[in-house]
């Protein structure tokens, strides 16, 4: 957000835009698809812990790093313009914003994918090959040889 300093030690805010409701969305978007990428890359690349108490943990995570991602941006950005500014000076700052339900954006989107894919992936079984082999019409051997 932009201001420019007058007489008194006021600011002149310049509203054609609105810092807060982008400093919303960003963090929104920014968590959300931090926290879907990383439940993806889980739900890739550890097949043997698959369930309901990975989903879970995943959603505890993505809470604590949405929060933890809105409390570092408030330490960080500047909130409060510098009251020593000469007059006519152009001054910028970041209100901050209240994460209110942008909070639960990132835990949705990361049980979303863990559970998408745990529903939509079908896990090879030792007839798949067989079942393959079947519609090359290739003789598939049922049961034990007989040799």
């Amino acid at each position: 957000m932009t201001a420019t300093a007058v007489e008194g030690g006021g600011f002149a805010v310049d509203t054609s835009s609105n810092a807060q409701f982008q400093s919303f969305g960003t963090f929104v978007l920014s968590t959300a698809l931090i926290a879907g990428v990383i439940s993806f890359g889980v739900f890739k690349y550890t097949k043997s812990r698959r369930g309901l108490g990975t989903l879970l943990y995943l959603g505890v995570l993505a809470v604590l790093g949405a929060f933890v991602f809105w409390l570092v941006g408030g330490y960080i950005a500047p909130t409060v313009p510098d009251m020593a500014s000469e007059v006519g000076s152009q001054v910028s700052w970041v209100p901050t914003f209240n994460p209110s339900m942008g909070l639960a954006a990132a835990p949705f989107l990361s049980l979303l994918v863990y559970w998408s894919g745990l529903y939509l992936v079908v896990e090879d079984s030792p007839n798949d090959a067989a079942l393959a082999g079947a519609s090359d019409n290739v003789p598939v051997e049922v049961g034990q040889p007989l040799y």
